[in-house]
């Protein structure tokens, strides 16, 4: 995860100069819009962690996959809430908006996360 996260600088800081230099076809896009903000800004932006390998690391770790058994859903349930906590973990020391792809909202239905 700390990968995704160096990348998701350097993702931004790439994306902060196509925004601000002269002559980038991206430039107009960092320039206030008719409603006086910026088509794309990188201070309100969401950056997303997503879940693939899951199934291959759970199968990894206990020999099933996901779908073959209660062990194997709960641990990827548990992989999934430890990647949840680390992105909190992330956000407060970075200040970047962090989010995992689309499965907060099952994990916390299912009462893995609080």
């Amino acid at each position: 995860m700390e990968i995704a996260l160096k990348a998701h600088f350097q993702k931004k800081e790439f994306m902060h100069k196509l925004l601000t230099t002269e002559g980038s076809p991206m430039r107009n896009l960092g320039k206030p819009s008719d409603d006086g903000n910026p088509y794309i800004d990188l201070e309100k932006s969401t950056f997303i962690i997503g879940v693939i390998g899951l199934n291959e690391a759970v199968e990894f770790l206990i020999g099933k996959q996901l779908h073959e058994n209660e062990e194997a859903a709960r641990t990827g349930m548990k992989l999934i809430a430890h990647m949840y906590r680390r992105i909190h973990e992330f956000k407060k020391k970075t200040g970047l908006s962090l989010q995992l792809k689309r499965l907060l909202q099952n994990l916390q239905q299912e009462g893995w996360l609080h």
